[in-house]
């Protein structure tokens, strides 16, 4: 066998767990063993391909042979996530799962197809360089960012911790004359929470950008705020939030289900139970809450959103979550790589499993191009005390124009202000 083939084959097995010494305790003795024997199966036909094309002298490239073998045992294993990283590129995932990235601390939009600073982070790499809201991006590096999506920039500017970024930038739309900029990326945390607001109607409005360490007792504690007042419901909006720290799932879990129920499990690739989370003590949530969930609600907030599914008090709304149900590590490898890969899988105690399906929504809603209602369908927008206009009118314009163009979260005002007039109650 060659020496790329023996590689990779070394790798397969030390990725399964070829270790006939170290199988666990506490697993299914006959689901191992049938496991090991379809390793072993599986392993026994890679050495006789191997065999062939050293035997038969088979024309192939080694190299390529050894990067698709690996691509496929990983592909196989874990296609959802997995992948042979460098020590570098595995930190900065792991930093990411954290909401911990590496840029130089601005907000974007796009202007006249190119990206415009918005804002500018105090004692960023951004405000040391001496940019400004109304700088144009023209260029990022050797990459032209003309007609660029937002995505792609970003992902442009976010990097390793300390790598050097080089910008061309023009200082607003009107200027042709553009000037070179020399950054160094340092560290931002991305907040838990977004926009929070409280809408007329007594409708409150929570985004969350990710769950990551102690971020669910600030979503609880908002939640909690609305609690206490006269707010009718809540708006729960996990569209795009990421993270990985499962205890917030428990913190906001808890206020849906009885202390001490099993919310969730951990299982490894035995199906042992590795950990279970149990609901905490406190006051249950007696406001109905909408749940916005999108195909790249990921991680710990996919998990939220699947616990939250079977809730009483909860509704999700919007399209199918990502399919990710997988607890990812970092496993060394030879050359200072490493192994990123499933080692444990997230068990919800009630509710489907959301494996590569996502977690459903209860009400489906596609977000669209739906044009988006004119202000001049309404009265003036500030109508004097001659207008006739009533309290009641002025909110629900108010309202209407909040989440104009939203219409996923539209439906959730829709169901909200529908349950007021029911006059819901969850407990």
């Amino acid at each position: 066998m060659t020496k790329s083939m023996l590689a990779a084959t070394l790798l397969i097995m030390f990725i399964l767990g070829i270790h006939a010494e170290q199988k666990s305790a506490t697993a299914d003795k006959s689901g191992s063993t049938a496991r090991s024997a379809s390793v072993r199966e599986m392993m026994s036909g890679v050495s006789e391909i191997g065999a062939i094309l050293e035997d038969r002298h088979v024309v192939y490239e080694a190299e390529t042979l050894k990067s698709n073998v690996l691509d496929a045992v990983i592909e196989a294993i874990d296609p959802e996530g997995g992948a042979i990283l460098t020590k570098d590129q595995a930190a900065r995932r792991q930093d990411e799962e954290k909401g911990l990235f590496f840029g130089i601390g601005c907000k974007l939009r796009i202007k006249d197809k190119w990206p415009q600073i918005m804002e500018v982070a105090s004692n960023s790499a951004a405000a040391t360089a001496g940019l400004c809201a109304t700088n144009l991006i023209v260029k990022i590096g050797d990459h032209s960012t003309e007609g660029m999506p937002m995505d792609a920039a970003v992902q442009l500017l976010r990097g390793g911790k300390g790598e050097a970024l080089e910008l061309t930038i023009r200082a607003d739309e009107k200027t042709a004359e553009t000037r070179v900029v020399k950054l160094t990326r340092s560290a931002i945390q991305t907040p838990v929470t977004g926009t929070t607001e409280t809408w007329p109607q007594g409708i409150g409005y929570l985004k969350v950008n990710g769950l990551y360490t102690n971020s669910g007792a600030v979503i609880v504690e908002q939640l909690n705020t609305w609690r206490g007042t006269n707010c009718f419901g809540a708006i729960l909006d996990i569209r795009g939030a990421d993270g990985m720290d499962l205890e917030s799932v428990v913190e906001i879990g808890s206020l849906f289900a009885h202390a001490g129920d099993t919310l969730f499990i951990l299982r490894d690739g035995h199906n042992t139970a590795v950990a279970a989370y149990q609901a905490k003590a406190g006051q249950p949530m007696d406001k109905p809450v909408m749940v916005l969930i999108d195909q790249d609600t990921s991680g710990a907030a996919e998990a939220l959103a699947g616990l939250l599914s079977v809730c009483k008090g909860a509704m999700l709304i919007g399209t199918p979550t990502r399919g990710d149900d997988r607890v990812r590590n970092i496993i060394p490898l030879a050359n200072d790589r490493v192994l990123y890969i499933a080692t444990q899988r997230i068990e919800l105690s009630k509710g489907l499993a959301y494996y590569q399906k996502g977690v459903l929504p209860h009400v489906r809603v596609a977000q669209t191009n739906e044009p988006a209602i004119r202000e001049s369908e309404f009265a003036d927008e500030e109508p004097d005390i001659f207008s006739g206009i009533s309290e009641q009118e002025r909110q629900d314009r108010a309202l209407i124009k909040r989440v104009d163009g939203d219409v996923i979260l539209r439906r959730a005002v829709d169901i909200l202000l529908g349950l007021k007039a029911l006059d819901f109650k969850v407990r």
